[in-house]
């Protein structure tokens, strides 16, 4: 058991990395949807503290971001759903 717990800490750098590059491709992705309102992400050059987080968050953005889609309430079960099919799960929330 104690291996597992090591292979997993040898790979945590790699895993978080990862993370990251693969929020931007997903908030750069929901940007050019035409449901999607507003995407918020610091790694997005439009967002309102890219700079600070240019500055402070020497390794990437974080893998957390957020938006809204437009619509009505059966579209966003359906973004729901497919960010969890895609294995996009983390803290999907879903907000009537």
């Amino acid at each position: 058991m104690a291996n597992v717990g090591v292979k997993g800490l040898e790979t945590l750098s790699l895993r978080g990395q990862r993370h990251v590059e693969n929020a931007l491709k997903v908030a750069k992705w929901l940007e050019q949807q035409p449901q999607v309102k507003w995407v918020s992400y610091p790694g997005l050059e439009n967002h309102p503290s890219h700079q600070l987080a240019k500055k402070y968050l020497k390794h990437g953005f974080g893998g957390v971001l957020s938006f809204g889609i437009e619509g009505n309430v059966a579209v966003s079960r359906v973004a729901v759903l497919l960010f969890i099919k895609f294995g996009l799960k983390g803290a999907v929330t879903y907000i009537p």
